[in-house]
This record gives C-alpha cells, sequence and structure tokens, in this order.
C-alpha cells in the first residue's frame, strides 16, 4: 500500500481495517492522523493499534484487511520561522 501511495504521489491521513470474524460478523476502525504519511512503518504501527483495540481473547478472523484513505496530494512544507 505505502509504495503505491508513494507513486501516485499521496499520502493518507485515515487508515481503516476491517475484520471479518467466524461468523461472518463485520467491522471496521479507522483512525485519521494530523499528518499525512505514506510511510510503510507509520501506515503499520496505526494499523496494529487499531488491531489492538479490537482484538478480544478467543477471537477469529475469515478476513484482515487494512486500507488508505482521506488522501491528499499536496506536500506540507515547514515554513521558515523568520524570513530571510
Amino acid at each position: 500500500m505505502a509504495e503505491r501511495l508513494s507513486a501516485k504521489a499521496l499520502r493518507a491521513r485515515t487508515i481503516v481495517i476491517k475484520l471479518r470474524y467466524s461468523n461472518f460478523r463485520t467491522i471496521t476502525r479507522r483512525s485519521t492522523r494530523a499528518d499525512p504519511t505514506d510511510a510503510p512503518e507509520d501506515i503499520l504501527a496505526q494499523a496494529e493499534q487499531l488491531l489492538a483495540g479490537a482484538l478480544s481473547e478467543g477471537d477469529r478472523f475469515r478476513l484482515i484487511g487494512v486500507h488508505a484513505a482521506n488522501l491528499v496530494t499536496e506536500e506540507r512544507v515547514q515554513l521558515p520561522l523568520w524570513a530571510d
């Protein structure tokens, strides 16, 4: 996912996980960041955090999916504190 975002010059503000349990019950969880990212380690950390918040002992899954949403194309630039 991170490679596809980078290749298209996109960054994700929101990471979403989709969980389908063995009984076909499906839930989604999402988290929105202040700063958009295309870094694989940021996406993974956010997905793991969402998954940890949704897990219960004994859960069995048919599907675990991760996707990026709320995509932005513009590059955020840090402005200088003092103009030269």
